[in-house]
């Protein structure tokens, strides 16, 4: 192999002002006038809109809480004027400040002076002129770190790339579950696909698992659960995969439908599912469970449904052509037989497995959108893939 490298000769006085002007350039300053302050005047103005609509019904709760607008936006404020890239060096320890906080408050023997529950939930601190709770600085620090992160790398497309981000999401996550505040622990997962999509990755599609009695049988958990597909995860059909890319692999056999029209929930029943699809497929998905057992469904759930990987293969047919319902499958591994199964047990249909997926993420503002691959979940039990084996449907 040949290396060309190309030199001249330069001025050093020229090299020391090239040097300093780049420097300049990246270093962190103080910007009075920035965009930040467009995020700080919607947030002025949405705060007014809500204090005059709340002092019209009750004027006292309402003056109770413009003390709380006021410190906000003097907060907001003052995190607008410095340079973004302060925030990006600082990202790291605030996001363990305040993971060390999530554990203080669980911490039984501090006194209920320092730290008190309130609606059931171990999560305030006591400042003793008003209250802190840290859940709400977490997700700042979460998103600051993540997007520190990310920023730079590509290697998130790979599944152990993603084992970092992963772990900054469910420490804090984890943490604030035990609380318990499940409102804010579920917010860190939306957040976590809406920067890896920044980040440069790409939506594809969704999936609904443990659809079937033998999943639910397998998982202990006795409803579906949801999850994202995202471009990094397609594996082509008689790939080899890495099996250290994974945790603790499993394979799953089921139908993948392609849509042609948009789905929006609620509402949406087994025929709206098969007028909205141009094609039904067979797939493989690869699970990866990233939390042990025993799990309840919150936890599948942020764990993205344990979507690792998904392989499209077979004659695609119409929805209309053939009673899916009646659609077998036979899953190998090493040329033996592990498991057999009929799409019925997707729900009575696998179509209705995209109906509940329509449903569910319909009233959280998410549609189905034309192009977009559906797993509707799997009819079999999930078949362990150890190192070396070969596995096929």
């Amino acid at each position: 192999m040949t290396h060309v490298a190309a030199t001249t000769r330069s001025d050093p006085l020229i090299g020391s002002g090239l040097r300093t002007k780049t420097r300049a350039l990246h270093r962190p300053a103080v910007s009075i006038l920035n965009v930040g302050w467009v995020c700080v005047a919607a947030a002025a103005v949405l705060s007014c809109v809500g204090f005059v609509t709340i002092a019209t019904t009750e004027p006292a709760y309402a003056m109770k809480h413009l003390v709380h607008v006021f410190v906000g936006l003097i907060a907001a404020a003052t995190v607008a004027i410095p340079h973004y890239r302060w925030a990006m060096r600082f990202s790291y320890p605030l996001l363990l400040l305040v993971v060390a906080m999530l554990v203080f408050v669980l911490i039984p023997w501090v006194p209920e002076v320092i730290v008190h529950e309130r609606n059931g939930a171990r999560r305030w601190i006591s400042l003793f002129v008003t209250d802190f709770q840290p859940s709400e600085l977490a997700k700042i620090a979460y998103v600051l770190a993540l997007a520190n992160y990310l920023r730079f790398r590509s290697n998130y497309r790979r599944l152990r790339g993603l084992l970092l981000p992963l772990g900054l999401t469910f420490v804090p996550m984890g943490l604030i579950l035990v609380e318990p505040d499940l409102g804010s622990a579920m917010l860190f997962l939306p957040t976590f696909f809406a920067l890896l999509i920044a980040a440069g990755a790409k939506l594809i599609g969704h999936k609904v698992g443990l659809t079937s009695k033998a999943m639910q049988q397998s998982s202990g958990i006795d409803e579906p659960d949801y999850g994202c597909l995202l471009d990094y995860m397609m594996i082509a059909d008689g790939a080899k995969v890495r099996h250290d890319n994974y945790c603790v692999p499993r394979v799953e056999l089921e139908l993948a439908f392609v849509l042609s029209a948009p789905l929006t929930g609620p509402g949406i029943g087994l025929l709206d599912v098969l007028r909205a699809t141009e094609y039904v497929v067979p797939a493989i998905e690869i699970i990866d469970a990233r939390v042990q057992n025993p799990r309840k469904i919150f936890d599948t759930v942020a764990d993205n449904g344990a979507a690792a990987g998904i392989v499209i293969g077979g004659r695609p047919v119409g929805p209309m052509d053939m009673d899916l319902r009646w659609v077998g499958g036979v899953m190998y591994r090493n040329a033996e037989i592990e498991e057999t199964g009929l799409a019925a047990g997707v729900l009575g249909h696998p179509a209705l497995g995209i109906a509940w997926l329509a449903n569910k993420l319909g009233p959280l503002g998410t549609r189905l959108e034309p192009g977009d691959i559906m797993l509707s979940g799997s009819f079999i039990r999930p078949v362990w893939a150890e190192k070396g084996d070969t596995l096929h449907a």
